[in-house]
């Protein structure tokens, strides 16, 4: 397991450990925000992610229950671990995770992300083995794109 970690792709400007403090605080954050009147499931509307910058993806993830504390951008791939089994295996250094979807079904609910050493996984609705795709931040004309710009309209308005 060491051996694959080593492999994955750590952002070395971005190496401050990331706490189960700081987690609380932007929990807090990202559950009391709206956008637009609207909760956004996939990130906080006033948090930006300290990768990218954008805001809407990038969000607090996990919880006690679950084993594990977290922050991920599902806009760029930008994964950090705060608490729980995973900071355990890795530690809490920043990674980027994969972005998977379903060639069959084709829509914004079939994209799916996995830790870089995990499968790929198989889609939900129609269980066909998931395809690793680029992330949004590397792919203009991917479909999160028009989602980014509802979401620069709502925080902006």
């Amino acid at each position: 397991m060491k051996e694959k970690i080593k492999k994955i792709l750590h952002w070395p400007w971005f190496w401050k450990k990331y706490t189960e403090k700081q987690w609380e605080e932007e929990m807090k954050i990202s559950l009391s925000s709206s956008c637009g009147g609207n909760h956004w499931p996939a990130g906080s509307c006033t948090i930006p992610c300290p990768r990218c910058g954008t805001i809407g993806f990038y969000g607090p993830r996990g919880s006690s229950s679950a084993g594990r504390k977290y922050r991920a951008c599902k806009f760029c791939g930008f994964w950090q671990e705060a608490w729980g089994s995973v900071y355990n295996e890795i530690g809490g250094k920043p990674y980027r995770c994969r972005a998977v979807y379903c060639d069959k079904c084709r829509t914004v609910d079939t994209y799916d992300w996995h830790l870089p050493w995990a499968g790929l996984g198989h889609c939900p609705k129609c269980h066909a083995e998931s395809k690793e795709t680029s992330w949004a931040s590397d792919n203009p004309n991917h479909l999160y794109h028009k989602i980014k710009e509802q979401m620069d309209r709502l925080h902006n308005a």
